[in-house]
């Protein structure tokens, strides 16, 4: 991985170390797994093009998420600077 996928990997992996997720639906948030596209499978997560790591957007409403705002939402990419976080207590 390169320049701005590693950043959108990164966000990603600290938006998961800081929520509580009851439900498991990150579950499928796996970064051991470094191949081109891998990102694409995470729950949640829409991507630019599947052989890509290139996020455009976060949508995690209704998946009963709990937890601090994560503040390493700051550190991330403009294409994850709009996610959506409708219906979570943060």
């Amino acid at each position: 991985m390169k320049g701005k996928n590693v950043r959108d990997n990164q966000c990603l992996r600290n938006l998961k170390n800081q929520l509580q997720d009851p439900n498991n639906y990150l579950s499928s948030w796996i970064f051991a797994n470094l191949t081109e596209g891998f990102i694409c499978e995470f729950n949640g997560i829409e991507f630019w093009h599947p052989h890509e790591n290139r996020v455009i957007n976060i949508r995690l409403s209704n998946m009963g998420l709990q937890g601090q705002f994560p503040l390493s939402l700051e550190n991330c990419t403009e294409s994850l600077a709009q996610p959506s976080f409708r219906n979570h207590p943060f």
